[in-house]
């Protein structure tokens, strides 16, 4: 079965039992196929899928090649302004790094694109990742929990994957 007869499938699914969450966690293909050989990444997209009618979503069940939705039409596919700054990094720590040296706890981990910095996220007391990424001008952020493999990237405020890259590291369960 190709990309685009498994996002008609699963979408015919999300649309016979109008379960959006469904469809937002099924449809992981690396790429949605639109109209025009336009790309688009299915990511966090559950704001955009809010949006959709049932009946923009009967239309893409119903062909190979879905449709550009007509709230996609007039935007731009957002993307990261700072791909460059990332590089194969070994993580500083464990866990938190400052955390770590300050006897804090942590919610959950991230992972400093340019340096390997560990720090905590923002649901954390200290919010470490995100103070480094200001301190040290470092824009993206990768998780550090296990089974996760997005990025994030500050200045631009967008979560994203990126294809082809190798799985993301973790930290062993421990101390949070």
């Amino acid at each position: 079965m190709d990309l685009a007869e498994e996002a008609a499938r699963v979408t015919a699914e999300a649309i016979g039992n109008r379960d959006l969450d469904y469809f937002a966690a099924h449809v992981r293909a690396p790429d949605w196929p639109l109209a025009r050989g336009n790309r688009i990444r299915v990511v966090g997209a559950q704001s955009q899928l809010e949006a959709w009618s049932a009946r923009d979503l009967q239309s893409i069940a119903n062909i190979a090649t879905p449709a550009v939705p007509e709230f996609l039409k007039e935007q731009t596919v957002p993307t990261c302004t700072h791909l460059d700054t990332i590089v194969e990094v070994t993580p500083s720590d464990d866990g938190c790094h400052d955390c770590l040296l300050t006897g804090g706890r942590w919610v959950h981990l991230r992972v400093c694109q340019a340096c390997g910095h560990v720090g905590c996220c923002d649901s954390s007391p200290n919010r470490h990742a995100t103070a480094h990424a200001s301190v040290a001008d470092h824009p993206v952020v990768r998780s550090f929990e296990p089974g996760e493999d997005w990025f994030f990237c500050y200045p631009d405020s967008l979560l994203f994957e990126l294809g082809g890259a190798a799985p993301a590291p973790s930290h062993s369960v421990g101390r949070r």
